[in-house]
């Protein structure tokens, strides 16, 4: 968590280029038009299926990293809540999600995910995001030192 421009975004990509080759990583950017559709779908398709509703990450990874940069920047729905911080809500909770194929609903587990994230102060668009999903990260606040 910081302002705009101190370097939160070229600190996680800096981390990203010093990963262990059996993982993979992936940047997915959040803005007001965010959907919880776009989300699951931009997951998983860095995932293949292995099993009937079992995702493994791509190319044999041990697993996948991925960094969501301004996590409270979706729209709030008509019920105050964030489509898309409550599927990566579920996800931390439970290691599941379901499937959107409306003929036949199940549950895909998406295994080896671990969600990096940076998120402006709120306000100017950028929403406050709910305590059930701030209380599954651990919160850095990043600034620059007056000199």
């Amino acid at each position: 968590m910081g302002h705009s421009g101190v370097g939160k975004t070229v600190l996680v990509e800096g981390i990203f280029n010093t990963l262990d080759p059996l993982f993979i990583s992936f940047v997915i950017n959040f803005s007001a038009g965010s959907t919880s559709g776009g989300l699951q779908m931009m997951i998983e398709s860095q995932y293949d299926r292995r099993a009937k509703n079992k995702f493994k990450p791509k190319n044999s990874k041990v697993k996948a990293v991925c960094f969501i940069d301004d996590l409270n920047m979706p729209r709030k729905d008509t019920f105050g809540s964030q489509p898309p911080l409550e599927l990566i809500r579920q996800h931390i909770d439970y290691a599941f999600w379901y499937s959107r194929n409306a003929a036949q609903v199940t549950k895909n587990y998406i295994c080896d995910l671990q969600v990096i994230s940076s998120m402006g102060k709120p306000g100017g668009g950028r929403a406050e995001i709910s305590t059930r999903l701030l209380s599954q990260f651990h919160v850095i606040n990043y600034t620059i030192p007056n000199e």
